[in-house]
């Protein structure tokens, strides 16, 4: 996966000089228990994660199995924890983990907002290498992020550094409520950006703001956020058309390709990410993808601000294809003319 950097121009990563009362060490093992005050935390940045599918994933897993794996997602997220200042990995139970920016007060919150967002598209972004850590395409990731008062203080019998304040319940919400693959914020969260903040390449990533209802929680806005992807998707049932596209497609756009042979995966992907271009093939083996691109684009209408483009492709288009798809497509590709480049719709990459 593409990996997506610096897309806040003064992110801050523990390699620079900052307060000294800023740490790299976690809080499980930083503070004593003998003289820790429990202490309460205004506008703390909260990032609660989750791994999806990962009950079932365990069901025929040893436990040495799921031992050895999530000691090495865990090194993973504390690998990319810590480029941060003052973002620290609080808890790991399960297959949660919750993350909290600003616990020692280093930053102001609008800081610690743009940290924890940048944290959440540097653990999308290794997506693909949390799917090799588990061996399988089954597994992905759901991430929420919610600003607000938190209080910290030791517990005994297990002695145990916990924290609590409803604000965590907001941020595990907001997780179960993402598609898997995104992250989603609360616009109390996002309000905290400054305008300079959303560049380009954040604007993409933002999606509409929408109330929900969060149980246990109430009406909440909230935004979830999608990694743009530099390279193109392929969706075809035919392995080899998908290879010959891919050559064709770098021919007439510049563009490397993903392809994929399945209408399932190929929507799930969409949901995830926004792609330049996506060929789409108008039938996988006999089944027409109409449906799932008219609830991809009904989908993408509540949850997006932008349109994914999409090409549709079959061998034979005629009027009737096109106008069956034409609210729902920015082009075609005709099959028995897929080698001519010049048909192929200009469209803005």
């Amino acid at each position: 996966m593409w990996v997506l950097k610096h897309l806040f121009s003064n992110k801050l990563k523990n390699n620079q000089t900052v307060l000294d009362k800023t740490t790299n060490t976690r809080l499980s093992t930083e503070y004593d228990i003998t003289s820790y005050i429990p202490t309460n935390h205004n506008n703390a940045c909260i990032c609660m994660i989750d791994i999806v599918n990962f009950s079932s994933w365990c069901s025929d897993k040893t436990p040495q199995e799921i031992f050895s794996t999530m000691t090495n997602y865990n090194g993973l997220i504390s690998n990319l924890i810590d480029e941060y200042i003052d973002v620290d990995k609080v808890e790991l139970v399960g297959d949660s983990i919750m993350i909290i920016g600003g616990f020692r007060d280093v930053f102001d919150t609008h800081v610690n907002v743009k940290n924890i967002i940048n944290l959440a598209i540097d653990i999308i972004s290794n997506l693909e290498k949390i799917v090799e850590i588990f061996d399988t395409n089954s597994i992905s990731i759901r991430i929420g992020i919610h600003c607000g008062d938190i209080y910290s203080g030791f517990i005994e019998n297990p002695r145990k550094f916990q924290l609590f304040g409803n604000s965590i319940n907001i941020a595990s919400r907001l997780e179960a409520y993402s598609f898997p693959g995104t992250f989603t914020i609360s616009q109390s969260t996002y309000s905290h950006l400054n305008s300079s903040d959303i560049t380009p390449g954040m604007s993409e990533i933002f999606g509409k703001q929408k109330h929900t209802v969060l149980k246990g929680v109430g009406s909440i806005g909230c935004i979830m956020c999608f990694l743009p992807q530099k390279d193109a998707l392929i969706a075809d049932d035919n392995l080899n058309t998908i290879e010959i596209f891919k050559r064709l497609v770098y021919m007439k756009y510049n563009l490397n390709s993903k392809g994929v042979n399945t209408i399932k995966e190929t929507f799930d992907l969409m949901k995830q990410n926004t792609y330049p271009v996506c060929i789409l093939d108008v039938h996988f083996i006999d089944v027409s993808v109409w449906g799932s691109l008219r609830e991809f684009r009904n989908w993408e209408s509540v949850f997006r601000r932008t349109r994914q483009k999409v090409i549709l492709t079959t061998t034979c288009i005629d009027d009737s294809i096109k106008e069956e798809y034409s609210e729902f497509v920015d082009g075609y590709i005709d099959k028995m003319n897929m080698y001519h480049l010049d048909v192929y719709p200009n469209i803005y990459i």
